[in-house]
C-alpha cells in the first residue's frame, strides 16, 4: 500500500514545500545568504557596509552553516561555499581563492620538520571543509600514510582556536589564517 502512494504524497509533499517557498518569499527586500562562519567572520561581514550603502533596500539575513542547501526548495537566495564549484544544478561563480596547509602554535611546530611528522601529532578535523588531509598527504608525497587522528569540530573556528591553543595541526586555508 505504502508503494502504491508514495508518488502522490511525494507529489503532494513538493507542491506544500513549494507553496511555503512562495510564502516565505512574500518580502522580496530580505536577501537570505548562507555561508559558513568563518568565511563570514573574515570577509563577508566586514564588506557588509559598503554593500548596504551600495544597495540601502536590502534588508540582509544570515544562516552560517556549510551544509549544502537545496536553494530551490530553501529560503535562501544565496549560498557561498569553500570548494571546487562542482555542485549540481548550481551555478557557481568563484569570489576568491584559497590554498590549503597545515597550521598550528609555535609550541607544535618546533617538533615539526617534515610532512611525515604529522603522523604523531594530533591533527584537529575541520568537518565542514573541503579540503582534504588525504589530498594534502598525498601531494606531500604520503598517499600511503596511515590515517591520521585527532578531534574533529563541525566548526572552523573552533578548529583554529584549537590549534592555537596548541592543542594539534589543522589543514587551514588562505582566508581563515590571515
Amino acid at each position: 500500500t505504502g508503494r502504491k502512494i508514495l508518488p502522490a504524497l511525494t507529489a503532494a509533499t513538493g507542491q506544500m514545500a513549494d507553496a511555503i517557498k512562495g510564502a516565505r518569499r512574500s518580502d522580496d527586500s530580505i536577501l537570505t545568504i548562507t555561508a559558513g562562519s568563518a568565511f563570514a567572520v573574515h570577509w563577508l561581514v566586514p564588506r557588509l557596509g559598503r554593500f548596504s550603502d551600495l544597495h540601502p533596500h536590502y534588508q540582509l539575513r544570515f544562516v552560517a552553516t556549510t551544509k549544502l542547501v537545496d536553494l530551490a526548495r530553501s529560503d535562501i537566495d544565496l549560498g557561498i561555499r569553500l570548494g571546487t564549484g562542482t555542485w549540481p544544478d548550481v551555478i557557481a561563480e568563484r569570489l576568491v581563492g584559497q590554498q590549503a596547509f597545515p597550521v598550528c602554535a609555535p609550541v607544535v611546530g618546533r617538533s615539526l620538520s617534515q610532512p611525515s611528522d604529522l603522523l604523531r601529532v594530533p591533527v584537529l578535523f575541520d568537518e565542514g571543509t573541503s579540503f582534504s588531509w588525504d589530498l594534502w598527504l598525498e601531494k606531500a608525497g604520503l598517499s600511503n600514510a596511515p590515517p591520521l587522528s585527532g578531534p574533529s569540530f563541525t566548526d572552523p573556528l573552533l578548529a583554529f582556536s584549537a590549534a592555537l591553543a596548541g592543542q594539534g595541526v589543522m589543514l587551514g586555508w588562505s582566508l581563515l589564517v590571515a
